[in-house]
């Protein structure tokens, strides 16, 4: 996990590759559709499907997931991505007060999805995609 690879690096080693890490997974993103709600500390939210409608939401997730996994191969660190994909309704929209504010997700479907990405360490995977991401045409 990040916090093994980073155990014997300065703080500015650290940063170096964080934003690096992050910003291949943002490309991947930006470049499938996504948008970028937040990064938490090593890990990022994400969503597809707004704000823009994006009619092949649930495949773009997928090959975003995937081409970050390459982007950030490419960058020669030991960092490995764990990721989750999960359909559901969830609220988007402006959250926060009114002198902070931001875009984000409520919902069931969020809680699923960050408690799929954890299962990642228990079975080994990269990835893990509900079987309701997975039910759409041409699966």
């Amino acid at each position: 996990d990040f916090e093994h690879v980073c155990e014997n690096m300065s703080a500015q080693q650290v940063l170096d590759l964080m934003s690096g890490v992050l910003n291949a997974i943002h490309e991947a993103l930006d470049g499938n559709g996504g948008t970028m709600l937040e990064f938490i500390g090593d890990e990022v939210l994400a969503i597809f499907n707004a704000p823009r409608r994006l009619p092949t939401f649930q495949s773009n997730a997928i090959a975003s997931v995937l081409q970050a996994q390459e982007f950030v191969g490419m960058l020669g660190s030991q960092v490995r991505l764990a990721s989750s994909v999960h359909r559901a309704r969830v609220l988007a929209g402006n959250l926060g007060s009114p002198t902070r504010m931001k875009y984000g997700v409520l919902g069931d479907g969020v809680n699923l999805t960050a408690r799929l990405k954890s299962l990642n360490s228990r079975y080994g995977t990269h990835l893990l995609v509900s079987s309701d991401a997975m039910d759409f045409p041409g699966s």
